[in-house]
């Protein structure tokens, strides 16, 4: 991934230049990576788009009752047997870090439920991609905000005090001021070399 970063970098200053380098072989252009799809073999995802549940979602007891209302009230899966609606599905609830840590106090609390649907198995709360993003600038930002030993040209503080940027604090960052300064910084060191 790291040559098709270098690639975009240098692409987005020298277009005319790299892609008359490329264009008897356009095979040789760096691409970002795939991963391998998977083939349906006939059967269809659905994807449900709901209104917001009435519930506190940053209490336990509010996220068991999002579920409930979801799952059993709206969508009107039977968690009672003879229904296999919980023990044969994998559901992927995209969330923030705190649903998904309420979702996985919920799977160990009910671990021992009689319902597959109490028991929760059969969901799995990833947080959204948004949010890895997010947490990967943060901890870009804790990690190189400043040098431990005085001042450096390899840190966030640098580029921000070189750019003449305002509002960048590393006890407070914002994630729409970082995520461009970081994005900027890449492709300028890239340019540099």
């Amino acid at each position: 991934m790291h040559t098709f970063l270098v690639y975009e970098a240098i692409r987005h200053v020298h277009q005319e230049k790299v892609d008359a380098a490329f264009k008897k072989d356009l095979s040789l252009v760096p691409c970002y990576p795939e991963i391998k799809r998977l083939q349906a073999k006939g059967y269809a995802t659905e994807l449900h788009h709901l209104q917001a549940a009435p519930f506190d979602e940053g209490t336990i007891d509010g996220t068991y009752q999002v579920h409930t209302n979801i799952w059993l009230d709206r969508l009107r899966f039977k968690s009672n047997p003879p229904s296999t609606d919980f023990d044969e599905r994998l559901w992927l609830v995209w969330s923030d870090q705190k649903t998904a840590q309420h979702i996985r106090s919920l799977k160990s609390a009910q671990r021992n439920a009689t319902l597959p649907f109490d028991r929760r198995e059969c969901m799995l709360g990833p947080c959204a991609l948004f949010h890895v993003l997010q947490n990967l600038v943060l901890t870009i930002i804790r990690t190189h905000f400043e040098g431990e030993k005085g001042t450096s040209d390899a840190t966030l503080l640098s580029d921000i005090l070189y750019l003449g940027r305002k509002g960048y604090s590393r006890e407070s960052p914002k994630f729409y001021l970082f995520d461009p300064l970081l994005k900027q910084s890449f492709s300028a060191r890239i340019l540099m070399v």
